[in-house]
């Protein structure tokens, strides 16, 4: 090329790289060919402005075409690697209009389902079964919707291209842009002869049944993910989307759960918290344990069992048991009788009354020892 790269873009030797960078935005959209369509002279003066532009935008490139000497040859050498599209289309956020777009692997959407583990569960583990609907790819089209996966035809929206071409008006003329083809997208074919079996869908339900192994110390709002467990989309090429299990501990008859601790209330008479008693319970591990009732119990006491709660990482809440005296009803009139007689005895005054026992106390701290 015999032209000076100065002289094409309107600049002097001492330019600046900014001054070539301003000069070579101005040009470029000048000549661009997708604003001078059938403009042979246009075309050819643009690729002269891109390799002037490709040689004067490198430092080291210039340096050497400003030590040339009289017989400096052509520099398309140094162009290598340089789209003479790549500015412009940037510039104007469109592609070349060769260019047809890529077909993803889109992944489906995920499926969330909640999953109920009783307390027994989750102390001991358990082995689930989970039966549920999702979308999977129609076997008979392989997906595409028509029918055996080959009756297709060539799009004539887009003529097998995948891409439609538009012409944009813009302040600087007529643009030919590339946009994906809406009626077949993307893919240049379109449905020939329906699937009978997914009804051009590419999907169909089906019903799914899975088993999961849950270890002991399962939390409320654990969430469980089986990858790959969810909806295909309707594109042959998609990926399954994930199985979300969202788990939650189900109400128990008898004890409370408050993190790893668990709470539950024992019923003994009177005469037994007067006098003292030995109490049985069954746990959450089926095991038997006593519990020592003292003398003079009273109503609401707590009992603290270290290490009898839920598991958690390796470790184990508490158990907590709560007295409770029974009142009885209904008492026939010779109980009642008896009963009248030792009233004076077992009767409450202000001086055997301790308020820190009473049930409003004992609430405030039970209330503290979560909430702080």
């Amino acid at each position: 090329m015999n032209d000076d790269f100065y002289t094409l873009l309107g600049l002097t030797k001492d330019a600046s790289q900014d001054d070539i960078k301003k000069a070579y935005r101005s040009l470029s959209k000048k000549y661009h060919p997708d604003l001078n369509p059938n403009n042979k002279e246009a075309e050819e003066k643009f690729k002269k402005i891109n390799e002037a532009y490709s040689v004067l935008s490198e430092p080291e490139k210039r340096k050497q075409y400003d030590n040339r000497g009289s017989g400096f040859g052509n520099f398309s050498n140094f162009n290598q690697g340089f789209s003479n599209f790549d500015f412009f289309s940037d510039f104007f956020n469109f592609r070349n209009n060769n260019q047809r777009p890529q077909q993803q692997n889109q992944k489906g959407s995920d499926l969330r389902i909640k999953l109920s583990f009783s307390l027994e569960e989750v102390v001991h583990g358990s082995r689930k079964t989970i039966k549920y609907n999702r979308n999977v790819c129609c076997s008979s089209c392989k997906g595409n919707g028509s029918k055996e996966g080959i009756s297709l035809k060539t799009c004539n929206n887009c003529n097998g291209q995948g891409s439609v071409i538009n012409v944009v008006q813009t302040p600087f003329g007529r643009i030919q842009t590339s946009n994906h083809c809406n009626i077949c997208n993307g893919a240049g074919k379109i449905i020939n002869e329906i699937c009978n079996s997914c009804g051009a869908r590419g999907i169909k339900e089906n019903f799914e049944n899975i088993e999961i192994n849950v270890p002991p110390g399962i939390t409320e709002g654990f969430v469980y993910k089986i990858e790959n467990g969810g909806n295909f989309n309707n594109s042959p090429n998609s990926i399954p989307g994930d199985l979300i299990i969202l788990c939650t501990i189900s109400e128990h008859i008898i004890y409370k759960k408050f993190n790893n601790d668990i709470h539950r209330d024992v019923f003994i008479n009177f005469i037994d918290a007067i006098t003292g008693t030995d109490n049985f319970i069954i746990n959450v591990f089926g095991e038997d344990i006593r519990i020592k009732i003292d003398p003079n119990t009273d109503n609401g006491k707590i009992l603290r069992l270290k290490g009898k709660g839920l598991p958690n990482n390796g470790s184990y809440g508490d158990l907590y048991v709560h007295i409770n005296v029974f009142v009885p009803k209904n008492l026939d009139v010779n109980t009642l009788n008896v009963l009248s007689q030792i009233k004076e005895k077992i009767e409450p005054t202000i001086e055997n009354i301790n308020p820190e026992i009473g049930f409003l106390n004992k609430s405030l701290k039970i209330n503290s020892l979560y909430n702080n």
